[in-house]
């Protein structure tokens, strides 16, 4: 005997498009974010400095790349690319919002600066949080070579209550195994997850506020004025440095 049908759920989807006066009132809340006077912001040329040592680790070959797809693996997992030396390392967002404490800490704290070698030194001695946390069986694995978890004091969340948003999507499919990923696309997701030029700030509280719609261009607009045309022009395909171009990247938002 057949079983009978059950009737459709009367469950009322979510409106797509959304109606114009939430999608007014979800604009306003992202404008009054950005124009909020006490909004932390990374000094001019804090953030300009910080996307030249990014640069020069995207074309350092002894340096590896650092690439935000977990699909379920621990940050901290090396991955072979065939264009790529020293190969492909998993994370998560700490390392954003790890360059987004350094860079805070010398605009507003006037902290040393980072230097190149800081950084190669971190990379080269596994020191480099790629993780928010780490549990015992990630520690315990050999493959796992980056162990260090991202620590209050070296991240934004924690103490300060913000999250590290990307202006321009990362952008890096989940399913495609990191061999197959051309370089020129691991590049550029590089960096556009590490240049503090791609970086803002969202209060925790407010988190989603960086994956609506209606953040993006705004959000690219409010960078463009603060770093000028340097900002402008870093993360087209067709500036990226080492003259490298990536197919089906994200777009890049108009000013």
């Amino acid at each position: 005997m057949k079983r009978a049908r059950k009737p459709p759920s009367r469950i009322p989807k979510a409106p797509e498009p959304l109606p114009s006066e939430l999608n007014d009132s979800a604009a306003a809340l992202v404008e009054a974010w950005l124009e909020w006077p006490a909004r932390p912001k990374i000094g001019r040329d804090v953030a300009i400095r910080w996307h030249g040592l990014i640069s020069q680790w995207l074309d350092d070959a002894a340096m590896p790349l650092f690439a935000r797809k977990s699909a379920g693996t621990w940050g901290g997992y090396r991955k072979d690319h065939p264009d790529r030396p020293e190969g492909i390392v998993h994370c998560d967002n700490s390392p954003a919002q790890w360059v987004m404490r350094k860079c805070l800490n010398e605009s507003y704290d006037r902290s040393d600066p980072v230097t190149y070698e800081t950084l190669t030194r971190l990379v080269t001695s596994l020191e480099f949080p790629l993780n928010m946390v780490m549990d015992r069986a990630g520690k315990e694995d050999e493959a796992c070579l980056f162990k260090r978890s991202l620590r209050p004091r070296d991240g934004i969340s924690s103490q300060f209550r913000y999250h590290t948003a990307h202006v321009i999507d990362v952008g890096l499919a989940d399913k495609t195994e990191i061999p197959s990923i051309a370089i020129s696309a691991l590049k550029l997701h590089f960096l556009r997850l590490m240049s503090p030029l791609n970086m803002l700030l969202v209060p925790m509280e407010l988190k989603g506020l960086a994956d609506l719609n209606g953040f993006k261009k705004p959000a690219f607009r409010a960078n463009s004025e603060e770093y000028g045309s340097h900002f402008m022009v870093s993360f087209k395909p067709d500036h990226i440095p080492s003259g490298f171009i990536a197919e089906n990247s994200p777009k890049v938002p108009d000013a």
